[in-house]
């Protein structure tokens, strides 16, 4: 049986789930162009002109579990 995926309509507090998912592929991966890791402090900061702008933040969940973003 698979999972079901849902995408939903970010919210400001997923920023330590972001941080998660960023940070993991920081330490096995160059795919991220960046070195440093981030906390969800820093991942706030990144995202709330984001969200105080007005622009498209998406998450998606797997089986109601954190899986993914976009902005």
């Amino acid at each position: 049986m698979t999972s079901k995926i849902t995408i939903r309509k970010g919210k400001i507090e997923d920023t330590a789930a972001m941080s998660h998912i960023f940070n993991h592929y920081i330490r096995i991966s160059n795919v991220i162009f960046s070195e440093r890791e981030r906390t969800p402090l820093d991942m706030y900061r990144l995202l709330a002109p984001v969200v105080e702008g007005g622009y498209p933040f998406y998450v998606a969940e797997i089986g109601g579990r954190f899986a993914g973003y976009c902005f």
